[in-house]
């Protein structure tokens, strides 16, 4: 909550405006406790009937005003949004101590949003296990960071729209109490949950499954098992955004590659490998993203609905390195047309060697129009400019490697004016992609626009030379746009 006061100068200015200002009841609405208790009394006072938004901010605010301040909590029968901060430096424990603030969140009538955030290192705060049992019929936003809880916290509000979890629960997770919980949440549309999921062992494969009906947006982020386990016991049709990050910090996810990426692509609504989904645009890299169009032949998108209308899902799944992203690739494309492919992006590799048998898996799409590299090392560079060029001779029957290729745009934040050993300066740059255009020129195929992003490295006389050893290519170069 970013709130200034600046207006309350206003007024000082005359009579008129200080009375227009104090009898403006939405202007007194945001309180921060930090600020002196004279100021914050009188804004309750001002706000009167006005639903009201509250930051307490643990850390910034005195011991010895704790009980003051907190006796005006049981005005707060309006309450719109509460959030509760706690950094290092502040006592977090001392949190359930202030009277009456438990017993309150419990039985808040009006409450819509609550943010309980503990950034602290070492053990977070645990939630007493009668927090929020008082039924909160309005709240709509959940967000519990840093906290230790118990599922009962997620027993009561059956109107959540935003749940956001990051902690961990107090006991491990059963099948059974899993899916009692999130099976009261049919309004749930945006679902974040950060290393809190611990399930128990018992968890069978054939478990009962739940499916979000109204889900929209998911990110998840734990270890591989227990994501494993979260896409066994549900199901959405819905979601147009599946973000899940796999965390091992000591096993390589590689030999589990195939059943995680099978039990996503089922739990997304699409349940056979006969659903082909067309990509327009894939982004490759350390975070790998599918957008996704509808499905060209039917108009639908697996079992989306209506919401298919809107033309692209987004999957993304983050993987530790180093993984084989050509392997990766072999098994999306048994349920993904890249013929399809129109783009693709890259995110800086997260190993030198993560593009280097990559390149032909799409160097025969006859779409793909644009390549864009974000971030590139000099070695992706290289590994690219050999795929445009292709192994077989001008005037063989074998056709050019991307067919319809004809934009490059380009990072040079990785290429250095005096670089070590295997690094490329942007001379050397010119002189490859050179080589390159020129090959493909005297096919069907030629590059026609090559965008350079600058970052500090790229020279006016360099982008000159490119333009005189490239006549008829288009150069856009930012450096150009900065100078003016």
């Amino acid at each position: 909550m970013s709130v200034s006061f600046r207006w309350i100068r206003a007024t000082h200015v005359c009579r008129y405006w200080r009375s227009a200002a104090i009898d403006c009841a939405s202007l007194w609405t945001h309180l921060r406790y930090e600020d002196p208790p004279k100021l914050v009394e009188a804004m309750l006072k001002r706000s009167r009937g006005a639903p009201v938004d509250v930051l307490w901010r643990h850390h910034m605010i005195s011991p010895s005003d704790h009980s003051s301040l907190a006796a005006s909590l049981p005005q707060m029968n309006r309450i719109r949004s509460l959030k509760i901060l706690s950094r290092d430096g502040g006592n977090p424990g001392t949190l359930l101590q202030l009277p009456g603030l438990p017993h309150w969140v419990e039985q808040a009538s009006t409450l819509e949003e609550l943010e309980i955030h503990i950034m602290r290192t070492g053990a977070g705060l645990r939630l007493p296990e009668t927090f929020l049992q008082g039924g909160l019929p309005a709240l709509s936003s959940l967000k519990v960071l840093g906290c230790v809880v118990g599922l009962n916290l997620l027993s009561c509000p059956t109107n959540l729209t935003v749940l956001n979890l990051r902690g961990r629960f107090a006991v491990p997770i059963t099948a059974r109490v899993f899916l009692a919980t999130f099976g009261q949440m049919r309004l749930l549309r945006t679902l974040f949950l950060y290393k809190c999921l611990d399930f128990s062992p018992d968890i069978a494969a054939n478990a009962p499954l739940f499916a979000f009906p109204s889900l929209r947006y998911l990110e998840v982020e734990d270890q591989t098992k227990n994501i494993n386990r979260f896409l066994q016991l549900t199901r959405s049709d819905t979601a147009t955004t599946v973000i899940l990050n796999f965390l091992e910090p000591q096993a390589h996810i590689v030999d589990s590659s195939e059943q995680s990426l099978g039990n996503i692509l089922t739990w997304w609504g699409y349940s056979t490998p006969a659903t082909k989904l067309h990509v327009r645009h894939f982004n490759q890299g350390s975070s790998l993203q599918l957008e996704i169009d509808f499905d060209l032949d039917t108009g639908e998108l697996g079992a989306g609905g209506d919401y298919a209308l809107q033309g692209k899902n987004h999957l993304s799944i983050v993987f530790p390195a180093p993984f084989s992203l050509r392997k990766f690739l072999d098994i999306l494309q048994e349920r993904f047309d890249f013929r399809t492919l129109t783009s693709i992006s890259d995110h800086e590799p997260p190993i030198d060697d993560w593009y280097s048998d990559t390149w032909s898996f799409f160097a025969g799409f006859p779409d793909l129009q644009k390549i864009t590299l974000s971030r590139p090392v000099s070695g992706e560079i290289r590994d690219l400019f050999e795929a445009l060029q292709g192994s077989d001779p001008l005037g063989t029957h074998q056709p050019m490697p991307f067919p319809s290729l004809s934009i490059l745009n380009i990072s040079c934040k990785f290429l250095d004016k005096t670089p070590a050993s295997g690094g490329m300066t942007f001379r050397q740059f010119v002189t490859a992609f050179t080589v390159v255009a020129k090959h493909r020129k005297l096919s069907d195929c030629p590059i026609s626009e090559l965008h350079i992003k600058d970052l500090g490295i790229v020279e006016a006389a360099k982008v000159a030379l490119l333009r005189e050893r490239n006549p008829g290519l288009t150069v856009v170069w930012d450096g150009e746009s900065l100078a003016e």
